[in-house]
């Protein structure tokens, strides 16, 4: 600083400080009067204005809300099937479905397919030859003179070698009326229903030294005979499972 400038007079530095500050309060505010801010006192951070009323006088809505009053749907508006109509629907479609196919093959069983000897019959196979084809034969031929017209039979012998043997006959048509004799012919014979069969057991022939087992199944106009013929008595019971085995292959 040169003498010149310490000759010169200090600016008063109180028009930027301000009154001298309150004790303790380390702010410079004017002594007995509080701090002002331009154009009145400032509201606090986040006070809504003095005037309640909405900007374009409109109350505000929450975001997605509908003035006005609710919009119901019209009557009927989504209503369809309950899960119980829908269920019952389908359970009657398939209750429709499998009648369908057991009428269908009932129908197909009792009308028009052939009767079937299978090559096998409790694992004892089917005889061939002249003899078995004229036993064979015969025994077609006398059952279906006893048939109406339309009706058809087919026999088959087997026989394991041993003194067994099996003769099957399956029949489908109906009898002719009146030509019908029930158990007549049967007479002495001992009757068991066995497996869903009727069987009947023939008493020993001495003189012949066989004795036979005649086990049947029929419904309507569909029927199987097995008659087992051995030089001793043979068990209804397994007559009975070759019956339902020649039944089963119809």
């Amino acid at each position: 600083m040169t003498d010149h400038d310490a000759d010169r007079p200090l600016p008063d530095l109180g028009f930027f400080a301000g009154a001298p500050a309150a004790p303790g309060t380390g702010l410079t505010t004017a002594v007995g009067a509080p701090p002002t801010a331009p154009f009145g006192t400032p509201a606090p951070f986040g006070t809504p204005p003095p005037s309640s009323a909405p900007p374009f006088g409109a109350a505000p809505t929450a975001f997605g809300a509908v003035a006005g009053p609710p919009v119901t749907a019209p009557p009927g508006a989504g209503a369809g099937l309950g899960s119980g109509t829908k269920l019952a629907l389908a359970a009657a479609a398939v209750v429709l479905l499998v009648v369908a196919v057991v009428v269908g093959r009932f129908g197909w069983q009792q009308f028009v397919a052939d009767p079937v000897t299978p090559p096998t019959l409790l694992g004892i196979p089917r005889a061939t030859g002249s003899t078995a084809d004229q036993v064979e034969a015969g025994m077609q031929q006398s059952v279906g003179s006893e048939l109406t017209a339309g009706s058809k039979a087919a026999a088959a012998l087997y026989t394991d070698g041993q003194g067994t043997g099996y003769l099957l006959m399956s029949v489908r048509g109906g009898g002719r009326p009146g030509d019908s004799s029930g158990d007549g012919d049967l007479s002495g014979w001992t009757r068991a229903d066995v497996s869903g069969a009727t069987c009947w057991s023939s008493p020993p022939t001495a003189a012949a030294g066989v004795s036979s087992t005649m086990c049947m199944r029929a419904l309507w106009r569909r029927a199987v005979v097995v008659i087992g013929v051995s030089s001793t008595p043979l068990d209804p019971t397994t007559v009975a499972r070759a019956t339902s085995e020649a039944w089963d292959a119809q």
